[in-house]
């Protein structure tokens, strides 16, 4: 009869001049009863509240038009991604600050990264691994609603970080696919979190069954 799998020991490595990450060595027992090794990754920022489960947060933002009456936009950046040298198109996301919701987070994470400001929180997500055969990191999925007639969200002005180059664009929602897809053709690399989003609002509305891909 199979058992449960769980980790008995663990083996902390910090490379010099990490700051942000810290990799371990995990000895685990499989279903089986065999002994196993597993490498990953952590995040170790010294910024992260004790004891939560929320390394950060993504941000998916819908602008709604309500006096102008334009179509709905979904908010997205595009910033160079050194692991994968190449620009990535991506939710607006961040790490979860000392002492901060994931709510905060998300709103404090939107202004630095594109300038809006006033969003109203639609709902967040439990905690979600990202990539658990790697890392324990977890995110929650904040979704956030932004009048775009609002006077202080016509011109918006970013105040990013030192170090973040972000390209802040808008994309209806009719379109979304085919603009991806074109940026795809262009060298971009899009988030998978951004494609699992645009295909499950796909079938959500149209029934459809599969990626036009």
């Amino acid at each position: 009869m199979a058992q449960k799998a769980q980790v008995v020991s663990s083996e902390t490595f910090k490379p010099p001049n990490f700051r942000w990450m810290q990799l371990r060595l995990l000895t685990y027992v499989d279903v089986t009863g065999r002994t196993r090794k597993w490498e990953m990754a952590e995040r170790s920022h010294a910024n992260k509240t004790e004891g939560s489960a929320v390394d950060g947060v993504f941000v998916v933002a819908t602008i709604h038009y309500p006096v102008s009456r334009l179509p709905p936009e979904l908010l997205l950046i595009k910033q160079f991604r050194p692991p994968m040298n190449k620009d990535v198109i991506e939710f607006v996301a961040g790490l979860v600050d000392k002492g901060e919701t994931p709510e905060v987070a998300a709103l404090r994470e939107l202004k630095e990264e594109t300038g809006f400001v006033k969003g109203s929180i639609r709902g967040v997500t439990s905690p979600m691994p990202m990539d658990p055969g790697m890392s324990n990191s977890q995110v929650a999925m904040v979704l956030v609603d932004i009048d775009g007639d609002d006077a202080e969200n016509r011109k918006p002005i970013a105040s990013p970080e030192d170090g973040e180059h972000i390209t802040v664009f808008r994309v209806p929602f009719s379109s979304l696919e085919k603009n991806l897809h074109e940026l795809e053709g262009l060298g971009c690399a899009v988030d998978i979190a951004v494609w699992a989003f645009v295909y499950g609002s796909m079938f959500s509305a149209a029934g459809q069954t599969s990626p036009t891909r």
